[in-house]
């Protein structure tokens, strides 16, 4: 079963072709977090860049700090496949960059800014699509990106291993909340992964076990979170990187609450407070509610349901001197006061109430 023929035109693949074929042999894909989105779509890349005799290495930003993540890693042993944004050393290779389109992104790391990737597939609105003789920068609003991966390799006639298949797969399900966030692409590209492999194997994968400390950032978030209309902002405290996707997990886990449209979930993990928001209300858009009220480096994607997604980074590493073992339940309590009155302050700042 092949997906919608309407994505990629021909030209299009053939202006693919033409790059790839014109490129260095070893190049770089950049992945600027972790999920099975990525972590499917870098994949099926490396696939499509050996099948033209290239040479790719993946790289990361950020943990495999997600249970779900973790439990791909270890079945597919990717962790002699994916390689920590840190071990990057060579910037004159030619570089793809996978799942974001945003070269400035703060979780790229030491890598931001120095990027120039000739291939950039993304399904998140922002940047527009730049297909030409030097460039394939596709970006379609789609449910996942591995949806895109699959059209390119349909299109390039390229097999689909086994393993490919089934984080593709992930990819898709995961990213589309299950399905139920995905447009009628990503549904017939699901599909026509599910051929290459058996159920049981999917299962295994969504399935996953989840760490004792899960249940505690739960319990954290839960047992002290604050509510005033359609908002509600909640804390994790001090977490450890390994469990840092609990933040985007909780958001997920708040918004189903009923009357409630703007999620807003927090943690401090080594030397970064990160902000996971979620919101419902169409008339606010949240990159851009974000933007005003955090900061300018803060992000957000609208899925095909409507729900805007995202968040932001605050490095503490100006206060370091002043935070330790002494300090950190004021600095703690600072913090809440901050992002508390941010969101519920000033009704007029539109924080979807």
């Amino acid at each position: 079963m092949a997906t919608s023929s309407v994505l990629l035109s021909d030209q299009a693949v053939q202006s693919f072709k033409r790059i790839v074929e014109t490129s260095k042999n070893r190049m770089s894909i950049i992945l600027s977090h972790v999920d099975p989105d990525s972590i499917g779509s870098a994949l099926a890349m490396q696939e499509i860049l050996s099948s033209f005799g290239r040479n790719a290495n993946i790289y990361y930003c950020g943990y495999f700090g997600h249970p779900q993540n973790r439990a791909i890693a270890n079945k597919f042993n990717l962790k002699n496949i994916f390689l920590p944004i840190e071990k990057l050393e060579d910037y004159e290779n030619d570089f793809v960059l996978l799942d974001s389109s945003a070269i400035n992104d703060e979780r790229l790391c030491q890598a931001k800014d120095k990027l120039n990737p000739i291939i950039i597939i993304d399904h998140h609105r922002g940047m527009r699509t730049k297909i030409d003789d030097q460039n394939f920068h596709w970006i379609e609003d789609m449910g996942a990106c591995c949806t895109l991966l699959i059209e390119l390799m349909e299109k390039l006639e390229i097999k689909i291993e086994k393993k490919t298949a089934l984080v593709l797969a992930l990819g898709i399900f995961t990213d589309t909340k299950s399905l139920v966030s995905c447009k009628d692409e990503d549904l017939l590209a699901y599909l026509s992964m599910k051929a290459h492999f058996q159920p049981e194997e999917f299962n295994d994968s969504v399935n996953y076990a989840l760490p004792e400390s899960h249940y505690h950032n739960i319990n954290v978030a839960t047992g002290g979170f604050r509510r005033e209309g359609a908002s509600l902002v909640a804390s994790c405290g001090y977490m450890d990187a390994s469990n840092g996707d609990d933040l985007a997990s909780l958001a997920d886990f708040f918004i189903r609450m009923e009357g409630v449209t703007f999620v807003l979930v927090w943690g401090i993990i080594g030397g970064v407070l990160r902000i996971c928001a979620r919101n419902e209300n169409m008339t606010v858009p949240l990159d851009e509610y974000l933007k005003k009220n955090f900061s300018e480096r803060a992000g957000a994607k609208l899925t095909p349901d409507g729900r805007g997604e995202g968040g932001v980074k605050f490095e503490l590493s100006n206060i370091g001197f002043w935070l330790d073992e002494g300090t950190q339940e004021e600095f703690l309590k600072l913090a809440k006061k901050k992002i508390e009155n941010v969101v519920f302050a000033k009704q007029e700042n539109g924080n979807g109430k």
